[in-house]
């Protein structure tokens, strides 16, 4: 089951959604994103995103097809969004789009990701879905439009590694939407 993005009301009249407050069981998450997936910006959508079987036919770090979608694992983070804050009549405020932005770091380093992360430096804009705990985030479309900075960090101490580090930001007015269950997982 996929959450999809709220109707919001057209007037004033607000019904607020069904939540949870289980002081015995709370349904808890670790943090840590540890695989983004990208697909360029005109590959074809998923039909089903939540279908283990469509994601199977589609991910290939080595394929040519157009909607071929890579995967690379790492350690990432998506802090609070962002957005612009406005004062309107009445006392009221409202809030524009948010700026999401994850940072994601990958630790393999080898020859094909440094060319992909050179491709990446070309400024496109790309499809993107990402993996944390038992969730994944995209909806079928993926999240659209994504901006990727991508740089190799080379640190001064021999006992660290070398990584790639990305910062991928979008604009949207939601969160992404996001599985019950990750079908990759």
């Amino acid at each position: 089951m996929s959450i999809v993005n709220p109707t919001c009301p057209t007037d004033c009249t607000y019904t607020l959604q069904i939540v949870d407050a289980d002081i015995c069981n709370p349904d808890l998450a670790f943090g840590q994103i540890n695989t983004i997936y990208l697909a360029a910006r005109n590959a074809a959508d998923l039909t089903d995103w939540t279908d283990q079987t469509e994601w199977d036919a589609r991910l290939s770090n080595t394929g040519t097809d157009a909607d071929d979608i890579r995967y690379l694992f790492g350690i990432g983070e998506k802090p609070a969004a962002e957005s612009a804050e406005y004062k309107i009549s009445k006392g009221r405020t409202i809030y524009g789009k948010r700026t999401h932005t994850i940072t994601f770091e990958v630790e393999d380093t080898g020859v094909n990701n440094y060319n992909f992360i050179r491709y990446l430096q070309c400024n496109g804009f790309y499809k993107l879905w990402y993996q944390h705990d038992k969730w994944l985030y995209g909806g079928n479309d993926g999240i659209e439009d994504v901006s990727i900075k991508v740089d190799e960090v080379i640190p001064q101490s021999d006992e660290e590694f070398l990584k790639f580090i990305f910062t991928i930001t979008w604009k949207a007015k939601f969160s992404p939407e996001r599985t019950e269950l990750n079908p990759v997982a």
